[in-house]
């Protein structure tokens, strides 16, 4: 009988590194690293930040011996990325923790083409 479906090594391995890459992003924007694409704002809401990032430690422990080795390198990569920018980021607000909104065009430090693209 013939298995329908995905099969193999790389079963869902695009879709898994696309929900890694989801999430990484998210929290980059939380993190007001990144603008976000649907406000045009920077935001800061490290809280939630932090959720994702545990929420993506979570995904590597729960998935610890399933995945390929590409998964397990971008997850690990994305992981170690996002706790330094994480780290920065508590020490650039003084670990306060505060959120902030800033509009993409009152950021400076927003390279014109990031702003603009």
């Amino acid at each position: 009988m013939e298995k329908q479906g995905r099969s193999g090594a790389n079963n869902y391995e695009s879709e898994f590194i696309g929900l890694i890459s989801l999430l990484s992003n998210t929290a980059l924007q939380q993190m007001g690293k990144i603008i976000n694409p649907y406000t045009g704002t920077v935001s800061t809401h490290l809280e939630a930040a932090r959720f994702t990032i545990d929420l993506l430690e979570m995904l590597k422990m729960k998935t610890a011996g399933n995945l390929s080795q590409k998964e397990n390198d971008i997850l690990t990569s994305y992981l170690s990325n996002l706790q330094m920018n994480y780290a920065d980021t508590m020490k650039e607000t003084g670990s306060s923790g505060k959120n902030s909104d800033t509009s993409a065009s009152e950021e400076s430090d927003i390279p014109d083409q990031v702003q603009n693209g």
